[in-house]
């Protein structure tokens, strides 16, 4: 394929004529790459006037929760790793489903407790 097989549109070219409401779809001649105009999804409130992208002030914005997060801990690892071992003692013996219960009750206990006793 030659260079000179490709022809070159220039955005005017891509919208739809003036004339056509909001939303319609580009003439059947139009290039393959332009898209019709965007619509307002239904249900949605209209934008106040002077608004677009702008963001409310820094007082009304609300902070992600929670605001200090909590310190790291070994409790997730080794929960994980009592389910792991409960799964692996189903299909293999009793002893590893004994283990893993055992892990993951004494984990889960301790990371409710380390969530609990934070400030």
């Amino acid at each position: 394929m030659s260079a000179e097989s490709f022809e070159e549109s220039t955005p005017e070219e891509a919208l739809p004529a003036p004339d056509a409401p909001a939303g319609s779809l580009p003439a059947p001649d139009a290039p393959a790459g332009s898209l019709p105009a965007p619509q307002q999804a239904a249900g949605a409130l209209p934008a106040p006037e002077g608004s677009a992208g702008a963001l409310p002030p820094p007082m009304e914005r609300f902070l992600a929760q929670p605001a200090q997060m909590p310190h790291p801990t070994y409790y997730p690892f080794f929960l994980a790793m009592g389910v792991a071992f409960i799964a692996w003692g189903l299909i293999a013996t009793w002893v590893l489903t004994a283990g893993g219960l055992i892990v993951f009750i004494i984990s889960l206990i301790g990371w409710i407790n380390i969530l609990r006793h934070e400030h």
